[in-house]
């Protein structure tokens, strides 16, 4: 005898998915947001050129305005985003460096791009770049900026060039670290996306290849390593991507490879440059020499001065207000980041610092699992690299921005959410201006 269950059940109802947010489509506003903060922070490497020179105001300053306008229309309107207090609180611990150090005509210009050009860098990417939408825009129009740069350098003639950048590729005006510089941000993009995307790599791996050819001419040395660095950092700690870690290490590792075995049979141009100094080591570079003595005598500096000797005093010491670079008037920083502000805003200012760039870094590198995020952390481990290799604690509005725009990082929709997050965002964030 068997029994049978009579009771009746209700049918079984499958759980639909979760709903995404549709993807917002762009708009003016977006366009005219994130180019403001491209201006802002990268007309520095190309407004020099003479095909520029009709422009009736300084791009760098339109875009500073553009970008404070936009700010106040957000801030009247939305929340006060994140990472807003953290970018203050750096700033703040500056000021004292303001005060120790007597007035004088690098200070007086230092400090106040400081607190204009440079804070605006860090502060625009939050209230502007809340969204998803903007923040692909911002990586798609730095790649699109950085690629017609690289172009007009390998358009550009030289009638006279300078002995030391002789059958160099540059883009006239700007110079050498500047064509290089953007150069690197279209291999750095592209190879970046080769990793991380299924559709597209032979094309994205062959516009990588042409800026790579590009980046070597110029001969300048700080891009090529920097790109190095970081795209080893985002092979190896990237936390997914379309490729697996190990086939990204060894895929990062053969191309490195590759370069070097091309680049070091050559002797003369800029790739000779580079090959001398970075692959067979040579000392007779003045640059190099000049650059090591800067950073022994910041160095010596800081052991001493806990509170730092004030903005600009690395002008009075020796090497740094001697002849200068390249026969330069002088040298007034010592073309490393770390070291100037901890020797001249002191011990505490060099510690937040560190500690902001970790927390940046940390943040993008949690969501460097789709695209654009991973892009978006090659490019702030590529500017840190940059400064700690050249220009002063202004001349890197680009790592300010890429460092700043972490704390509102919006990871893309079917990844797993987590901090940076759609719903981390701000409601009314999306539609800002």
């Amino acid at each position: 005898m068997s029994l049978v269950n009579t009771e009746r059940r209700d049918p079984v109802t499958l759980k639909s998915p979760v709903p995404q947010p549709a993807a917002r489509a762009r708009s003016l506003r977006d366009y005219m947001a994130v180019a403001a903060v491209l201006l802002l922070v990268y007309a520095g490497d190309f407004k020099a050129s003479p095909l520029l020179s009709w422009t009736p105001v300084d791009l760098t300053f339109l875009g500073a305005a553009l970008t404070v306008v936009g700010v106040l229309a957000v801030a009247g309107r939305s929340t006060i985003p994140r990472g807003t207090w953290q970018v203050l609180a750096l700033w703040a611990l500056f000021i004292p460096a303001a005060i120790l150090h007597a007035p004088g005509s690098w200070v007086a210009q230092q400090v106040t791009y400081l607190y204009t050009l440079t804070i605006l860098s860090a502060l625009g990417p939050l209230f502007l770049m809340r969204s998803e939408v903007r923040q692909k825009l911002w990586v798609i129009m730095q790649i699109i900026l950085a690629a017609a740069v690289t172009g007009g350098a390998l358009l550009s003639s030289h009638p006279q060039p300078v002995a030391d950048i002789a059958a160099r590729v540059y883009l006239t005006g700007p110079g050498t670290i500047e064509s290089g510089d953007m150069a690197a941000v279209v291999v750095l993009s592209c190879f970046i996306f080769a990793l991380t995307r299924r559709r597209r790599r032979g094309l994205m791996l062959a516009l990588g290849a042409a800026a790579a050819a590009t980046m070597f001419a110029t001969g300048s040395r700080g891009p090529v390593l920097a790109l190095a660095v970081a795209l080893a950092t985002v092979a190896t700690f990237a936390p997914a991507s379309g490729v697996y870690r190990t086939v990204r290490i060894t895929a990062m590792t053969f191309v490195i490879f590759l370069s070097w075995y091309f680049v070091r049979g050559y002797t003369t141009g800029g790739a000779g440059r580079i090959a001398a100094t970075l692959l067979a080591g040579s000392d007779q570079d003045t640059t190099s020499r000049i650059r090591l003595s800067l950073w022994r005598e910041a160095w010596d500096v800081i052991p001493g001065h806990f509170w730092g000797i004030g903005w600009g005093g690395l002008n009075d010491l020796g090497p740094l207000n001697g002849g200068g670079l390249l026969g330069q008037p002088g040298l007034p920083y010592p073309h490393d980041i770390w070291l100037e502000v901890t020797a001249q805003a002191g011990w505490i200012a060099g510690a937040a610092l560190i500690v902001f760039v970790w927390c940046g870094l940390r943040r993008l590198r949690r969501l460097a699992a789709s695209p654009y995020p991973a892009v978006l952390f090659g490019m702030a481990v590529f500017w840190v690299i940059q400064a700690s290799l050249s220009g002063d604690v202004n001349s890197w509005r680009c790592m300010w921005a890429s460092l700043a725009i972490s704390w509102v990082t919006v990871g893309s929709r079917g990844q797993g959410g987590g901090i940076g997050s759609a719903s981390d965002v701000a409601p009314s964030a999306s539609t800002a201006t």
